[in-house]
């Protein structure tokens, strides 16, 4: 029916031949290459996720030490604002209080003057009462 004579047996070993010399030279360099590139890739990335983890542990760090310093800042803000806030009162009534020194000194004053005035008015008053009094009399016994 068919006759393989030595073909197939030929052609096996051919081909066995082939796969041997192929691993040999071919496949043994070109697997060593593709585990070295795996291995290299596996090291970055295992580089990476630890650079990964340091900047967040970074920005974590970083974050509450700015929030720190914001909330310092913001506490010292409200106290510079305080104590401003009190001077600003001290002075405002350091001022009121000067003002109303002032205001009793010159009613103080002018009542004083007043009194001279209406003392001086009521002696010319008086005088001129009198002179009247005296003219009147004088007038009438005349």
């Amino acid at each position: 029916m068919f006759d393989f004579g030595l073909t197939l047996p030929f052609v096996a070993v051919t081909f066995i031949l082939m796969m041997v010399v192929l691993n040999a030279l071919w496949y043994a360099p070109v697997t060593e290459e593709v585990d070295e590139r795996n291995s290299k890739l596996l090291q970055t990335l295992s580089q990476a996720t630890d650079m990964l983890s340091k900047a967040d542990a970074m920005q974590v760090e970083y974050t509450a030490k700015i929030r720190a310093t914001r909330d310092k800042a913001s506490a010292a803000l409200a106290e510079y604002r305080k104590k401003t806030e009190e001077v600003i009162a001290g002075q405002m009534e350091a001022a009121e209080k000067e003002r109303d020194d002032k205001a009793a000194a010159m009613k103080e004053t002018l009542e004083k003057e007043m009194q001279v005035k209406m003392k001086s008015s009521e002696g010319e008053i008086q005088k001129r009462q009198a002179d009247f009094v005296k003219q009147t009399l004088t007038s009438i016994s005349m």
